[in-house]
């Protein structure tokens, strides 16, 4: 049995952003803005989840974001020593299609063998070694309000980054700047097309949230619309 159900990443102390649906499988309890939601689960920061001795622990949901925007969400962790386990820088301004179309990036993130994808091509890419940190290169296709998943109210990035089971809320990030793009939630094979993988923006309501958080605010829960179907 795989137990990790995604991956997540620092982006202000003991607060990490992962997707909208790996918070729902870590959810115990109705979620509601009056209370914390019940958690089970920790966060691994070493290089293999079998064995992982860094780790931290899930605490609190802090945000979810609505079904028709960014499948994204904020989880508070314990006992986050910023110095020990740095934040990832994200960029300042949301790119545009003509600038960031192109570019090289990369999606960091835990990866399991993914039963939708062919055999050879996992036996390839992972080489039989299941829960790996990984760093998987491409490059971005296209960035727009559209993709293999429907229309959104937030622009998705579509690259040809080779994501699976496990990868879902890993970072992805520009190659030539290091800084966080968006947040991998989802990947299609596409035949001799090959893999593709879409990640959300960091839209400005989780901003606000992340930079409170970097000013020393003691966040109150946000509102949480459930989210649903896992993708990664």
């Amino acid at each position: 049995e795989n137990k990790p159900t995604g991956t997540a990443f620092l982006v202000a102390p003991n607060l990490a952003i992962t997707a909208r649906h790996v918070v729902a499988a870590l959810t115990l309890g109705d979620q509601n803005a009056s209370a914390p939601s019940t958690l089970k689960g920790s966060v691994c920061f070493g290089d293999r989840v079998e064995g992982c001795e860094d780790v931290l622990q899930v605490g609190r949901v802090i945000y979810i974001s609505p079904p028709d925007k960014e499948d994204v969400g904020l989880i508070e962790l314990v006992n986050h020593d910023p110095a020990v386990i740095p934040v990832l820088p994200i960029i300042e301004k949301q790119p545009t299609a003509n600038i960031i179309v192109g570019k090289y990036a990369y999606v960091v993130g835990y990866s399991f063998a993914d039963p939708r994808l062919p055999a050879e091509f996992l036996t390839r890419l992972l080489g039989g070694v299941d829960g790996r940190k990984r760093l998987l290169p491409g490059r971005i296709l296209s960035f727009g309000n559209f993709n293999q998943f429907g229309t959104s109210k937030s622009p998705r990035f579509t690259s040809d980054i080779s994501t699976t089971r496990g990868t879902s809320g890993g970072p992805l990030i520009d190659l030539s700047t290091g800084e966080v793009l968006g947040v991998s939630f989802a990947g299609l094979w596409q035949g001799e097309r090959g893999k593709f993988a879409y990640a959300n923006t960091i839209g400005s309501e989780l901003r606000d949230i992340i930079n409170r958080r970097k000013g020393g605010e003691d966040l109150q829960i946000q509102s949480q619309p459930k989210g649903n179907s896992s993708k990664e």
